[in-house]
């Protein structure tokens, strides 16, 4: 039976995070164990976390200080995550899965995504998010299947950059590996793509990762005119102009 354990990051998610709970523990086939990483909230996710540890062997939380903002799109998420994968070694599993706290999964999302991995040799996939609109060989943010080898190329840490996001499917790619995602499963995203989120992060990762300026723009256009995001378009845009990767 192939394993599996589930990382997740949360701040100030007290309406989402007991929902995305449920549902993790809800799929046909179970996690070895939840790790949440609370990042300093100031609402009442902290308390709802330790609730569920407190009656649910599976979970364990990892609190943070609060920095007094939101990693969203920032590079200090990397640092957020590897929270999280500090302690996953102590633990069988054979695919990481990514989640932020918004995500509403469908009870067979697991077992349907790894199907596809298994059968169609992937490194790293995942569903199709609500309002997503991303190519074929793509497959980033939450919701995603990372393998074991692939993190243990990482050493079970993302780099803190603002390619953090993607720093799995380049190493995946450069090794010839398959990554992507799934049109047939589907899941939802209970706060979208604007809350909180820093877009001006993705710009700058896309600036560390060598997009052209032309390669950027087609992004940006790409997000407002079919994503209808006209803040993230103009944020990765602002981003990308503004950033020097040398001088960070």
């Amino acid at each position: 039976m192939v394993k599996y354990i589930v990382v997740c990051c949360a701040r100030d998610e007290g309406r989402t995070i007991s929902g995305l709970i449920t549902r993790v523990l809800s799929q046909t086939i179970k996690p070895e164990a939840i790790i949440v990483v609370d990042d300093g909230s100031t609402d009442e996710t902290g308390t709802l976390l330790q609730v569920f540890q407190q009656y649910i062997d599976q979970i364990k939380v990892i609190t943070r200080k609060d920095r007094g903002y939101s990693a969203l799109g920032r590079k200090e998420m990397a640092e957020v995550y590897n929270e999280g994968f500090k302690v996953i070694q102590a633990y069988p599993w054979d695919y990481v899965l990514i989640l932020g706290a918004d995500a509403l999964l469908p009870p067979d999302y697991v077992e349907r995504v790894l199907e596809h991995m298994r059968t169609e040799d992937y490194a790293i996939a995942g569903g199709l998010p609500s309002g997503e609109i991303i190519g074929k060989n793509y497959c980033s943010g939450t919701g995603r299947m990372i393998s074991r080898s692939i993190m243990q190329q990482l050493q079970f840490q993302f780099p803190v950059n603002y390619t953090w996001e993607m720093a799995p499917i380049v190493l995946a790619r450069t090794l010839g590996l398959k990554v992507g995602h799934f049109k047939d499963v589907p899941f939802f995203q209970a706060r979208g793509h604007t809350r909180k989120c820093d877009y001006t992060g993705w710009g700058k990762g896309r600036k560390e990762l060598g997009y052209g300026k032309v390669r950027l723009v087609g992004s940006c256009l790409k997000a407002i005119l079919l994503g209808r995001n006209l803040r993230k378009g103009i944020g990765m845009a602002y981003g990308y102009f503004s950033y020097n990767p040398i001088e960070g």
